[in-house]
């Protein structure tokens, strides 16, 4: 069982190994020529994985979580797979498709990753030391995402993005490799329940539990925001300094992420929410001040505010698992997707439609601003809650 844990890691490494990410916006600017559009490809995947969250959170827990991270390895691949023909000619309908592809696969491995470590954890005895545990595994998604921008640097300084689309593709066979070295861990699964009473008595427990109806509603409120931002203030970069040095921001943020999650093992003793205030006001307050700015050095100050990333993903996620169900973790996890999903929807296609009609750096300005709010109510829920 304790080789779950080392795949688990080589897992989150080949996911954030997805070589063109810090320019996919771009990327898909250039098949489609309109950024509304672009950044439309993009929603698709969430409208998609909302669509497909809450069936595949019910099939993980009835049928297993080895099972549906398999299948969500196979779906990425095709997914980059696709992405990559529309640069060749495949077009805008190539590029949906893709789209399509990546929400299915992403529904299939949300919430049921973070149960497989759990589950793990419980089956070895060490559920305390699931936070610190997660927190390692992040850190090697960050690094993926890091050796990604130095290899997306390297490779546009000298060939077509197109490249980078094709080179993608590699890192999902080796996740289909990963997956299938995975054993499954112990099922708290009662199998009693029919489907439709499985999604009924998860939906009344994340109504019923004040706690886990706060610490969702707050998720899918900060999810979206950060999501959005993380995807689309490229556009306002790219209007400060050439295409290939946003790959080096791209290097400096996700190293800031990296070492954002190894700081976690020295903040743990800390109430988590007051872990969430504070990663969510630093993050705010790095941006505001790079906005403010507003010239060549914007960008990389901004990246900056990864370093705040890795305590509030790990705050979040630990806070949720413990208040799942335990025969019911994958299904709670995939409802507060569905949600997150469609948040990401309605906030990047506002985000896109300001940056259309006003200027990418105000729509950033907004986000900023909003951001701001969700750290006073996170603030607000560490009172209530303290005790």
């Amino acid at each position: 069982m304790r080789k779950n844990i080392y795949l688990f890691n080589i897992y989150h490494l080949l996911s954030g190994l997805w070589l063109f990410s810090p320019l996919a916006v771009i990327y898909f600017q250039e098949v489609c020529n309109s950024y509304t559009t672009a950044i439309l490809a993009y929603s698709l995947i969430n409208l998609t994985q909302s669509i497909s969250e809450v069936p595949l959170g019910v099939l993980s827990d009835r049928n297993g979580r080895k099972t549906n991270l398999c299948i969500s390895a196979v779906l990425l691949c095709l997914n980059m797979i696709c992405w990559a023909i529309a640069g060749v000619g495949g077009g805008v309908w190539m590029l949906f498709l893709g789209s399509v592809l990546r929400g299915v696969g992403i529904s299939f491995m949300t919430g049921t990753d973070a149960a497989f470590l759990y589950e793990t954890m419980a089956d070895l005895r060490r559920k305390k030391l699931f936070d610190k545990v997660y927190a390692k595994a992040m850190s090697y998604n960050q690094l993926g995402l890091l050796l990604s921008a130095i290899c997306a640097t390297v490779v546009t300084f000298y060939l077509p993005l197109i490249w980078l689309a094709w080179l993608s593709v590699l890192p999902t066979i080796g996740l289909i490799i990963c997956t299938s070295l995975f054993k499954e861990p112990k099922s708290n699964f009662d199998e009693n329940l029919s489907p439709w009473e499985q999604m009924k008595k998860s939906f009344w427990l994340l109504l019923k539990r004040k706690k886990l109806r706060s610490y969702t509603a707050m998720r899918v409120l900060n999810s979206g925001l950060v999501l959005s931002i993380y995807r689309y203030e490229i556009l306002y970069y790219a209007q400060l300094i050439a295409t290939y040095l946003i790959t080096i921001v791209r290097i400096i943020m996700h190293l800031s992420g990296y070492i954002s999650f190894l700081l976690v093992p020295m903040v743990r003793r800390f109430n988590f929410l007051q872990l969430l205030f504070l990663s969510s006001l630093g993050a705010a307050i790095v941006r505001g001040i790079a906005v403010a700015i507003n010239n060549s050095l914007t960008p990389f100050l901004s990246a900056f505010a990864n370093l705040s990333y890795g305590v509030g993903v790990t705050a979040q996620t630990t806070l949720l698992q413990k208040e799942y169900n335990k025969s019911l973790r994958a299904t709670m996890h995939s409802l507060s997707d569905f949600l997150c999903g469609f948040a990401v929807t309605i906030i990047g296609y506002l985000y896109g439609l300001m940056a259309d009609y006003t200027s990418p750096r105000v729509a950033l300005s907004v986000a900023i601003g909003v951001q701001v709010i969700i750290a006073m109510l996170y603030k607000q829920l560490f009172r209530i809650y303290k005790k």
